[in-house]
């Protein structure tokens, strides 16, 4: 799942794509990866995500996109 965000400085929209894994918690950082590396867990979409613009953090979650 890859949500769409907006970022509050720049108003770029982008697609999520910081993972964290479900059960140990590593995170990731921008992958396309499915498991984790350390435990082979499911990652899912971290809460903290990156502008791809500007690379700030003040972004907001737009919409959810199950694709």
């Amino acid at each position: 799942m890859k949500s769409v965000y907006a970022c509050r400085d720049c108003g770029a929209q982008f697609r999520g794509t910081r993972r964290v894994c479900s059960l140990c918690g590593t995170r990731i950082g921008d992958t396309t990866r499915g498991t984790c590396k350390d435990c082979g867990s499911i990652l899912t979409e971290s809460a903290e995500q990156r502008c791809t613009a500007c690379g700030s953090t003040n972004v907001e979650r737009v919409s959810i996109d199950a694709d």
